[in-house]
Order: structure tokens, then C-alpha cells, then sequence
């Protein structure tokens, strides 16, 4: 009887063992999903279909990974998106270098065919020998460019083009050519025009592609540029998701965004969405005077709390700061990204704004771990503001709060960034008068 106990508890101990050995080995598959069940790991659709002005940036981390990121630019009037579109498919087009050039008539949804010898985009004359759609319109901009038999005629029912000083040129079947460009916006024009950009950083399962309708609304109503970085091991990028990793990841991310230079780099708004509300987190905290806000959707409090939410027996063996097993096994947590630990430094010399964005029916999260990242940082900094959605869920928040969760967004950024800058651009405005008049007193007019 008793060696049959004993097989019977050293059975019992060796499948516990077994177990717990196979979750220290693939723990990482538990926490990063890049491709979802069904699906490959490549992008379903680019933002090209959803009709985006975008930039494929390829980065490089610190430790020499390979990363894709899509840059989606928001175009304020419609000249500005004409010409981004137009100079985003001649680029394509002359690349391809190829006699025949279709376009996506998902893209374009009125067709028919020309034969096109140039165009010109702010003076650059782009020889164009391709047999290419000639009708086609641009969303939400009243736009219609027409193409036809070497001719390009440019309309814009909102801004008007202007005629490239009236050239007409001869083509070579003697005909006449008009030439018409877009008009330039010089440095101030471009300057008034910059605004935020949002750097998205996604949950843990499938690909930024994945989130691209999102983004789409986003753009729309936030007027924000966008910036979706793929997490090594995501989409294009090269590796395998490691939390160490992804960090480095959006230090990449955040260091390209504050170089460029069509940005106003003073306004960067870090959006993090569960896993993607940890690598925020800290990569605010990291960057205080790069960031200039930060939102979070359903972000855990950290993956050793969420370890007993997925598998309830690990519990008694793995816990965080809320958690009250024993946590015998946290050493052997490889990412364990405790948000809560984080948040609490995220600040400035000034305090950090902070919109904490909570959906009250996550399935994933539970809402608590919200709250508590919420109390954590706002024992810390007045500057938090808590916003809970009633019928939002761990993937469609956004969708369910509708225009109160957009609404909710759009006043944080317009509140803690947009009007931040317009009043820092008057403190300078200012002191620059107040010197000026110091010195023509001074130096006796």
C-alpha cells in the first residue's frame, strides 16, 4: 500500500516538474504571439489599401537586429496628400521600371488608361512612359486628377493648383502639354502644419497590420502622424521577442523619431495597448525629455500577475507586488515586465500627463490591474487621468467607447501637448521681446 502511495506522489511530483519545466522553456510563446492561429506571419494588407500616405523605415537596434516600422503622415490639407500620393506612386512606378503600371482599384475605384509622358510635383519633371490608370480620387479630399494623352491636368476643389508659369510644351506628336505643379509650402507654411506624432505600440498577438483599421480612425480623428513599430520576431522584423529585446526595440523607435526632421519632435505621444502599455511605460521612463505624454489601454500590472489570471495553479508559484503565493518561481520569469514598479517613475522635471484608458469588460486583463497602475502613478503625479469605458473589451475599447473614447484622447493630447507647445512658443516669443528690449536699452538705442 505504501509503494503505491509513493509511485502515486512521485508520479504526481514528476508530471508538476515536467510541467513547470515546459513552461520555463516556453514561456516566451506564452507571452509574445507573433502570428495568430490560421495566419501567416506576413502583413494581410499594407496601409496603401486603406488609402495611408505612409513610409516603410527599416531600423536598426542596438544590437544589431533588422526592424520594420511603417510611418503613416497625417496631411492637413488636401494639396499636401495629393502631393504625397503622386510622388509615393511615381516613386513606385519608376522603380518598378516596367511599361505597364497598374493601380489597386480598391485604390483608385475609377479607371481607365493613358499613356503618360510627365507630370511635374514642385518643379521636378518625372518622366512617366508608363500605361497607367488616369482617373482616379484621393479620400476626403475632393481631389481628381486626370491623365490624359501626355497631358496631366491637376484640380483641387479645395486649395486650387497652380500652373508651372505657364509653360506649355511641345509633346512628340506636336500637340500641346500643359504642365502643371503643386504648389510649394515653404519652411513657415510647414512648420504651422506639423503636428503630434502618436509612436503605437501594439498588444502581444499578430502584427501592426492587424491594428491598421484602427490606426486609419486614429489618423482621422486625432490628427496625429503615426508611427507602428514591429517588435523583433513581429511582421518583417527580424529575431525573436525577448522583453530585454523590445525594449531596445522602442529605444530604436523613439531615437529615429527624434531625429527626423519633418516632425515636431516636441511632441511625441507614446499609446501603448496591453504588452504594448508595459514597452510605454518604460520606454517613457527612459526618455523623459522625448516623450511629451503617455496613454495606456488595458495594460497589465505586470506578467508575473497575469501568469495565475491565464493558469490559475500558478498562483501558489508565481506572483507580483499583488500577488500573495509564495513566488518561489519568479526567478525563472524571463519577461516579467512589472508596469506597476515602472509607472510609478514615469515624470518629468515637471510631471509626466498620463491618460490611463480602461475597458471594464477585458476578458484578458482584469480592469483592476488598470486601477491600481492608475493609484501607483497617481500617488506620484497629479497629472494622471483615469477614463473607464463600460461595454469596452480587451481588443475593442476603442470600438465600444466610440466617439467618447476618441473625444477622451483628443482632448489629453490637445490639453498636455498641443497647447503645452503653443504656450512654450509664447514664453519664447516673449522673452525673446524682453531681451531684445533690454539690449536696445542698453546699448543706448
Amino acid at each position: 500500500m505504501v509503494s503505491y502511495m509513493s509511485l502515486l506522489m512521485y508520479g504526481v511530483g514528476g508530471i508538476v516538474v515536467a510541467g513547470m519545466a515546459l513552461l520555463v522553456v516556453f514561456q516566451e510563446k506564452l507571452v509574445y504571439v507573433p502570428v495568430l492561429p490560421g495566419l501567416t506571419k506576413s502583413y494581410p494588407i499594407t496601409p496603401a489599401r486603406l488609402r495611408l500616405i505612409y513610409e516603410d523605415v527599416w531600423l536598426t537596434s542596438s544590437d544589431g537586429l533588422r526592424l520594420h516600422s511603417w510611418f503613416i503622415k497625417f496631411s492637413p490639407d488636401c494639396t499636401a496628400s495629393l502631393h504625397c500620393y503622386l510622388k509615393q506612386r511615381s516613386e513606385e512606378w519608376k522603380k518598378n521600371k516596367s511599361k505597364e503600371a497598374t493601380l489597386d482599384l480598391e485604390e483608385c475605384p475609377k479607371s481607365s488608361k493613358s499613356y503618360l509622358n510627365s507630370y511635374s510635383i514642385e518643379g521636378e519633371i518625372l518622366k512617366l512612359p508608363l500605361l497607367i490608370s488616369v482617373f482616379f480620387s484621393l479620400p476626403e479630399c475632393s481631389t481628381i486628377v486626370n491623365l490624359a494623352l501626355g497631358t496631366i491636368v491637376q484640380k483641387s476643389l479645395k486649395n486650387g493648383m497652380e500652373k508651372a508659369n505657364g509653360v506649355v510644351d511641345k509633346n512628340k506628336a506636336g500637340g500641346e502639354r500643359e504642365r502643371w505643379s503643386l504648389p510649394s509650402q515653404g519652411p513657415a507654411k510647414r512648420d504651422k502644419l506639423k503636428s503630434p506624432t502618436i509612436l503605437f505600440f501594439q498588444e502581444n498577438a499578430g502584427n501592426i497590420a492587424h491594428r491598421l483599421e484602427m490606426v486609419r480612425i486614429m489618423l482621422q480623428k486625432l490628427h496625429c502622424n503615426i508611427f507602428m513599430l514591429s517588435y523583433r520576431g513581429y511582421g518583417a522584423s527580424d529575431g525573436y521577442p525577448s522583453q530585454q529585446g523590445i525594449i531596445r526595440d522602442a529605444q530604436a523607435a523613439l531615437d529615429h523619431l527624434s531625429q527626423r526632421t519633418d516632425i515636431d519632435t516636441s511632441q511625441i505621444v507614446v499609446f501603448g495597448r496591453s504588452l504594448g502599455g508595459a514597452v510605454g511605460a518604460v520606454v517613457t521612463k527612459n526618455n523623459p525629455d522625448k516623450v511629451a505624454a503617455l496613454v495606456l489601454e488595458n495594460t497589465f500590472t505586470s506578467i508575473l500577475d497575469m501568469a495565475g489570471v491565464l493558469l490559475p495553479f500558478l498562483k501558489w508559484f508565481i506572483g507580483g507586488s499583488i500577488s500573495k503565493g509564495p513566488k518561489i518561481l519568479n526567478f525563472v520569469v524571463r519577461s516579467p515586465w512589472n508596469t506597476i514598479d515602472v509607472i510609478s517613475q514615469v515624470k518629468l522635471l515637471v510631471e509626466q500627463p498620463i491618460l490611463f484608458l480602461s475597458g471594464q469588460r477585458d476578458e484578458m486583463v482584469p480592469p483592476f490591474h488598470m486601477q491600481m497602475l492608475y493609484a501607483k502613478a497617481a500617488a506620484h503625479n497629479k497629472r494622471c487621468i483615469f477614463v473607464d469605458f463600460p461595454t469596452g473589451m480587451h481588443m475593442d475599447t476603442w470600438l465600444a467607447g466610440g466617439d467618447h473614447y476618441w473625444k477622451t484622447v483628443q482632448t489629453f493630447i490637445q490639453q498636455n501637448v498641443r497647447e503645452k507647445k503653443d504656450d512654450e512658443s509664447r514664453l519664447n516669443t516673449s522673452g525673446i521681446f524682453r531681451r531684445s528690449v533690454t539690449n536696445f536699452f542698453k546699448n543706448g538705442r
